[in-house]
């Protein structure tokens, strides 16, 4: 019989409190002050208060993109202030949208579960924050602007077994698998795109720094672009080829722009790289589509796609770990006293280019897996 895993989601609250210090003075001499005369409103603004974003859930397992948006789940928050609800406050997704609290302090996300992500939740506007229908004062408006939370969605990561590195006596060698939603797979890891390089030089032989390499389709439409050559008049750039694509290569030094002849197109080979050099004329602007002014043969390399899964802990401690196969199942070597230290995972896309195929259950160094970007789903603990 087969054992069906059970994803638990816990209820989260992110919190942000806001302690408003008292003062008291303590010269013997000084006149005794008067007896306050503000309204008991304006004395609850000052005592302390704490401000909580509160999630029905913050953590969401992947789940595969539906034809039915399925994958998509509003999730419901609330904002309070020391435990009541506070309405009027508007709580944004940073780039994305904004909403605003109802009279029960709630708002809700519709949050895709199709993609491993961080969902960044922040008051932007307090202006118009009430609580029990009053206006909130400056104190507590100040405590809501830094008021915060996340959700986050990942695929949960399981332990199956750790064990002595047969290799290194003081490594561990641990089996996991990151949980796919029953009858998917994990992202593959994929040939995302083949690269065009070469070197630009001017009629003297010279690299030419800077010159920028483009292919456009017809029309002008923009295809491809690479970034500024180096000193040697390196460039790089990336592409995919379609089917008997014609393309119009340009070579753009400053203000000046140079292209192959009237008419004449470029086509790229299907399945390989290319090695492209190109020497620009010294008088006009039209590069001789022949070799030694235009020479172009197959290269080695590309640039792999992977949905990889990294270590939160210290760059500087190296560890290897394999690209989860289409179960999710991956290895990781590490040092011993490092695992016992209770590592947190991370999910994030890796983008390499390597001269030799990158492909699925392949180990790779730490240092090929990119640090978290601030949309990455961090802190994941793996499941017991």
């Amino acid at each position: 019989m087969k054992k069906r895993l059970t994803l638990i989601l816990l209820t989260g609250v992110a919190v942000v409190g806001t302690l408003l210090a008292g003062c008291t003075n303590n010269n013997e001499n000084t006149e005794p002050t008067q007896p306050s005369t503000a309204t008991a409103t304006e004395t609850a603004e000052e005592a302390p208060s704490q401000v909580t974003i509160q999630m029905d859930q913050t953590t969401l397992p992947v789940v595969t993109w539906k034809m039915d948006n399925s994958q998509l789940l509003p999730v419901k928050g609330k904002v309070l202030s020391d435990g009541k609800p506070v309405s009027g406050v508007v709580v944004g997704i940073a780039g994305k949208r904004n909403m605003t609290t109802d009279e029960n302090g709630l708002f809700e996300v519709l949050v895709d579960r199709s993609i491993p992500q961080s969902i960044p939740l922040q008051v932007s506007n307090a202006e118009q924050a009430t609580v029990e229908g009053k206006a909130v004062g400056s104190s507590t408006k100040e405590a809501l602007k830094s008021a915060s939370g996340r959700i986050d969605v990942y695929y949960p990561i399981q332990v199956t077994e750790v064990k002595a590195d047969p290799d290194k006596a003081d490594q561990v060698e641990v089996h996991a698998r990151a949980v796919v939603e029953e009858g998917f797979t994990y992202p593959k890891t994929t040939l995302d795109k083949y690269v065009i390089q070469g070197v630009v030089k001017d009629a003297q032989g010279k690299p030419v720094k800077g010159a920028m390499v483009s292919f456009t389709r017809d029309k002008g439409e923009g295809w491809s672009r690479s970034e500024p050559a180096n000193e040697k008049g390196e460039y790089r750039l990336y592409y995919f080829p379609e089917d008997d694509e014609d393309l119009y290569l340009n070579v753009h030094v400053g203000d000046v722009q140079y292209t192959l002849p009237e008419g004449r197109v470029y086509r790229f080979p299907e399945g390989t790289s290319v090695n492209t050099d190109i020497i620009l004329p010294e008088t006009g602007t039209t590069i001789v589509d022949q070799p030694p002014t235009l020479v172009s043969k197959p290269a080695k390399g590309a640039l792999y796609w992977a949905q990889a899964i990294g270590l939160s802990i210290d760059p500087s401690v190296a560890y290897t770990i394999s690209l989860p196969q289409e179960d999710g199942s991956f290895v990781l070597k590490i040092a011993k006293a490092e695992w016992d230290k209770s590592p947190l995972f991370y999910q994030t896309a890796m983008s390499r280019f390597s001269d030799t195929e990158i492909k699925v259950g392949d180990s790779v160094p730490s240092s090929w897996i990119p640090a978290p970007s601030k949309s990455d789903p961090v802190g994941i603990a793996p499941l017991n």
